[in-house]
């Protein structure tokens, strides 16, 4: 392949349902880190992007960044290896100095989120612990969450010097901290403070909350129907992406079977990748 005349300089690889979107959201609000639209091109995952976009549809993305000392993007497909298993290399062939952040959580939790996520995507999706027995037979929903197994694909072509990994539990309990680790390891300015809300990492494990004006339109008779039946197509969608709200999907309750088969195929790999990591062995709770 032809090289880039631009190229990121780093990749948020993953995990999905691990609080990606809002992390690169707030590496992408630092004045010297460019993060490209859209956020999850998944160029190295999908063989369609690679082989038929190619380098220079990939390159346009980081155009506008030539103002910046980071510039990446955000694909969770990099640690899909299960079904995505050639985007590791690809990486490693096409980017070899690119750095890599890794944001993981709880792996019940995470395996807990896929299917809130999926719910709410698909009404006809199976209650919790019947997806997770029915998964079982080809590891859906444990794959995603054995961390140590997706960054070990990684570890064979990047030194640990180039990969960071961070805790979305770590996140939500002191954000700016986690940030500078993000800043320093990006080399860019550790001084700067980020202020905006950061009500949005709750996408990672929920639903975004209706607006004040939609609370009160609902409680109108008829105003809803009537706004909506005649309301032009573009109105439509822009009710969709910006007022309302994602179906509430409340978060399922563990049963111990459900949880000892998901314990039974996470625990070595998690304990593997906490010990990496330098976090306690009871860090995650895999009490039954």
């Amino acid at each position: 392949m032809q090289s880039v005349s631009i190229k990121p300089t780093f990749l948020v690889i993953g995990a999905g349902k691990c609080g990606t979107t809002s992390l690169c959201a707030m590496l992408g609000a630092h004045p010297q880190v460019y993060m490209c639209k859209p956020k999850e091109p998944m160029f190295f995952s999908s063989d369609e992007n690679y082989y038929s976009k190619g380098w220079e549809w990939y390159s346009s993305l980081f155009c506008k960044s030539a103002h910046c000392q980071a510039r990446g993007e955000g694909s969770v497909h990099y640690t899909t290896r299960d079904a995505f298993p050639k985007a590791a290399t690809r990486i490693a062939k096409d980017l070899p100095e690119a750095k890599l952040i890794y944001i993981v959580r709880d792996p019940l939790e995470r395996c807990r989120s896929q299917w809130q996520m999926e719910a709410r995507r698909h009404p006809n999706t199976p209650p919790f612990a019947k997806m997770i027995r029915d998964r079982m037979k080809d590891e859906f929903m444990a794959l995603r969450s054995k961390y140590w197994w997706q960054l070990s694909a990684y570890r064979d072509h990047f030194p640990d010097e180039q990969i960071l990994v961070l805790f979305l539990e770590d996140f939500t309990r002191d954000y700016q901290a986690q940030l500078k680790r993000c800043y320093e390891f990006l080399g860019v300015d550790q001084d700067f403070c980020y202020k905006q809300d950061i009500l949005h990492l709750r996408r990672a494990s929920g639903y975004v909350e209706p607006t004040t004006l939609v609370k009160i339109v609902k409680r109108v008779p008829l105003i809803p129907g009537l706004v909506w039946r005649f309301a032009p197509d573009t109105v439509r969608r822009a009710v969709k992406s910006t007022m309302l709200k994602r179906p509430i999907v409340e978060k399922p309750k563990w049963d111990a079977d459900t949880r000892k088969i998901l314990i039974d195929r996470l625990y070595d790999d998690s304990m593997k990748f906490l010990q990496y990591c330098g976090k306690p062995l009871d860090f995650w709770d895999f009490s039954l």
